[in-house]
């Protein structure tokens, strides 16, 4: 039989849109490596690949990245002046609404390559409701949902503003109202609601001279509250990126609803036994552990395996043997990654595939953009996953996230 639908849970093509102005309606070269200009999405390739639907994550590069880290601070200047037309498109500090405006921006010119792609014969939708996107998927579309990763998109205090919950609840409500499904709230830096972890990889932050992340920083006050909306509203709550302490403050909120609990995701991650020979122990804290897993679990939650060669083992590219160069890395860790959460969990229930294609990530050599999802898809069947288990990770398991933790 074979799969029948692929779902990818998280992927960035908006970044590229927003930034670059790149057309989806066309086939671009897609890079293993992390060639910032190269897209790894586009609507060709996802044809190819046979990926049914995205979960589009609009990723507003954050304030932090000329605030904290040193280089970016030293030649932004430089920067601004040679590439005024993409660093006038980072996150403002113009006032509290402002990086809210700019994600609406980014969703805006999203949609309308979108719309664009459709008009030129590409069968293409984005959904607002779960409804829309189950019967887009029957009719053979290509369907789009919309994820935000980061929660400074909901605002961002300026100057130690005193912004009331009512700002944040209603700007939560307008991407809502958007078709907005799911909200990563941590990313690389601080935001006012949920607190990171070390997002960046090793060499990349030594090169930036950005600072480690404190791992024991908990959920703001505010943090708690939004938290609490996303859950009573349906717009599911991801917790890549957050410190382990926050990601426990999120599960006993859900624990709190009793039979009204929500399912919780991990969109994009390893997991955290696969950094037991790393060098970079304190990184481990981006992928959840075995206790996580399981209450993933309980709460009929997913974790979507990401295709970052560093994130599901905890080396660089310098770190890895000869021979291991010349292996299949990406298909062969992501394989021990599912394997591993199957038999915490006895289950293929709580997997899913979170590519990360297009974050400025870089991606193993044998994946390098949507269409390869076949080979990848063949390579877990030849591993022994039966053909019911494949379904499940590749888009069983997000539909029924979707059904139980989207909308009232």
């Amino acid at each position: 039989m074979g799969v029948q639908k692929t779902i990818d849970i998280h992927c960035h093509p908006s970044l590229k849109t927003y930034l670059y102005n790149s057309d989806l309606s066309e086939r671009h070269i897609a890079s293993a490596g992390s060639n910032p200009f190269h897209v790894q999405v586009d609507f060709p390739k996802m044809m190819e690949g046979r990926v049914n639907a995205i979960l589009a994550s609009h990723y507003l590069p954050e304030i932090g990245l000329r605030r904290e880290c040193k280089l970016v601070k030293g030649i932004y200047g430089g920067l601004k002046f040679l590439f005024s037309d993409i660093t006038d498109k980072l996150e403002s500090d113009k006032n509290f609404q402002a990086p809210f405006e700019q994600t609406l921006q980014m969703l805006k010119i999203f949609e309308s390559k979108v719309h664009e792609a459709s008009a030129r014969g590409f069968d293409v939708m984005i959904a607002r409701s779960y409804e829309e996107f189950v019967n887009g998927l029957s009719d053979g579309k290509i369907m789009i949902l919309h994820a935000i990763e980061g929660a400074h998109s909901l605002g961002r205090q300026q100057n130690n503003e005193n912004i009331s919950e009512e700002s944040y609840r209603s700007n939560l409500d307008q991407f809502y109202e958007l078709g907005v499904c799911m909200i990563t709230l941590s990313h690389f830096f601080e935001n006012d609601l949920a607190p990171p972890v070390n997002g960046i990889p090793p060499s990349l932050r030594k090169l930036l001279i950005c600072s480690d992340r404190d791992l024991n920083q908990p959920l703001t006050e505010m943090g708690e509250k939004i938290i609490s909306r996303m859950l009573d509203k349906g717009i599911i709550v991801d917790l890549t990126h957050m410190t382990p302490k926050a990601r426990n403050q999120v599960f006993n909120l859900n624990d709190e609803r009793g039979s009204n609990k929500r399912p919780i995701v991990f969109s994009h991650v390893g997991v955290a036994k696969m950094f037991r020979n790393s060098k970079h122990q304190n990184d481990s804290a981006m992928n959840p552990t075995k206790e996580e897993i399981l209450r993933i679990k309980e709460c009929n939650g997913i974790i979507g395996v990401v295709f970052i060669k560093y994130w599901l083992v905890g080396k660089e590219e310098k770190d890895f043997w000869i021979f291991d160069l010349f292996s299949d890395p990406g298909f062969k860790h992501i394989y021990k990654t599912i394997k591993y959460i199957h038999r915490v969990t006895g289950t293929y229930d709580n997997i899913a595939l979170g590519s990360d294609f297009d974050g400025f990530t870089d991606p193993p050599d044998d994946l390098k953009g949507s269409s390869k999802f076949p080979a990848l898809i063949e390579y877990l069947s030849n591993k022994g996953i039966s053909d019911d288990d494949l379904e499940k990770i590749t888009s069983g398991n997000i539909l029924r996230v979707l059904k139980e933790g989207w909308g009232k």
